[in-house]
């Protein structure tokens, strides 16, 4: 008797537990990640790995040569420099009426007065964008996924440059 009571609280338990793990739309608790809005768009660390070798390959180099000094190719920023972005864009998307669509990572060239001695380093910054907007304009599509980043939200530099790449 005392064994049916041990197992019948022990399913009593097992199921309280299971049906209060998942919340009733049938999403995982929070925490938990559903990657499914990026699943089709992540690459392996091997593929990472021979897309910076084919960059070495067939750009880089051609770079390095014409320029005379290695370049940089990265920018990196931390976790909560990123976070912090987001919801400084977000924030200064609402006050101005719109929500952000996305973030667009752009190639450039710093300015004069961020040269080294051997030149202009290639920078990367990250701008928010907001859905295209037809305003004004006579074309009756839009110019493809993404969206228009002449938000006027300012963007973000200045991530730490990468030691200048030895073809890795």
């Amino acid at each position: 008797m005392k064994r049916i009571q041990i197992l019948s609280l022990f399913v009593i338990a097992t199921s309280m537990f299971l049906c209060t793990s998942c919340k009733p739309d049938g999403k995982p608790p929070k925490g938990d990640i559903d990657i499914s809005v990026i699943e089709k768009k992540l690459i392996s660390t091997d593929s990472a790995k021979a897309w910076a070798r084919r960059y070495t390959d067939t750009r880089y180099k051609i770079l390095t040569e014409n320029l005379g000094f290695q370049d940089n190719r990265t920018s990196w920023y931390s976790v909560e420099e990123l976070e912090t972005y987001i919801a400084y864009a977000k924030r200064e998307a609402k006050k101005k009426g719109f929500k952000i669509n996305g973030f667009r990572l752009r190639l450039a060239v710093n300015p004069e007065s961020y040269y080294r001695e051997e030149g202009p380093l290639t920078t990367i910054y990250i701008s928010p964008t907001r859905p295209y907007s037809q305003q004004g304009s006579f074309f009756a599509f839009q110019p493809g996924p993404g969206g228009d980043d002449d938000t006027g939200i300012h963007a973000l530099e200045h991530g730490g440059v990468g030691n200048p790449p030895n073809a890795q």
